[in-house]
């Protein structure tokens, strides 16, 4: 009698033990995407060349619920801010479901110059003091080094494209979410040959990740004008 008792709480402890033992899978994540772009308008009177990143909040149902500028360009935060409150998206999942994720954006106001030269970029805001209901992912990856794609056109426009980030910071990929003729093809040379990127992190971890960036084109300027600039 003592050995069988004792051999059915053996077996009655087995569920436990190994329950205690079992890993919880880790949690599975996809960015929200990028539906469709509308415009990038450039201020009339601004002159300002550059960058403004954005950390965006998109909810469940795909809206926009948050959008905070961490690299500032004066005369144009307002500008990359109004245009991607008009743009349309899907939501991100966790674990396959739709969840209230963030999503990194780099709107480059680009020189009416015909030619190309290196981005300079504004410090970024810290992430860690920022106010988020979303945990996934903890850092949301950046643009290291740039340049600003040249116009070869007789007009302006807004490129925009989705980027996906490997977790050790390599381009993977980069996909034209919004075309402009003539000017795509140049944005997404230069991307592909010399932007630079920092990975995302996820609990601690770098991961692979996706984020946007889009080309305000300028015009360039007549001949003549350029001319008088020398």
């Amino acid at each position: 009698m003592f050995g069988f008792a004792t051999a059915i709480a053996a077996l009655g402890s087995f569920p436990i033990a190994a329950g205690q033992g079992h890993k919880a899978p880790a949690p599975t994540f996809k960015s929200a995407e990028v539906i469709s772009a509308s415009i990038v308008a450039i201020p009339f009177n601004s002159v300002a060349n550059g960058m403004v990143s954005l950390y965006v909040t998109i909810g469940k149902t795909g809206d926009v619920e948050d959008v905070v500028v961490a690299r500032e360009l004066a005369s144009v935060n307002d500008a990359a801010t109004q245009a991607v409150k008009s743009w349309r998206f899907s939501p991100g999942t966790l674990n396959g479901k739709p969840a209230v994720t963030r999503l990194a954006i780099a709107v480059v106001f680009c020189p009416p110059w015909p030619y190309g030269s290196q981005l300079t970029l504004q410090a970024l805001a810290p992430q860690q003091g920022m106010v988020s209901p979303v945990p996934y992912p903890s850092r949301l990856p950046d643009v290291t080094a740039g340049t600003f794609p040249p116009n070869v056109t007789i007009t302006g426009g807004t490129v925009v494209l989705k980027a996906a980030i490997s977790s050790s910071g390599d381009l993977e990929y980069a996909k034209v979410i919004k075309d402009f003729p003539g000017l795509t093809t140049s944005a997404l040379r230069d991307v592909n040959e010399k932007w630079k990127f920092n990975w995302a992190l996820m609990d601690g971890k770098p991961v692979r990740s996706t984020m946007v960036i889009a080309f305000a084109f300028r015009p360039p300027v007549s001949t003549s004008l350029r001319l008088s600039f020398r």
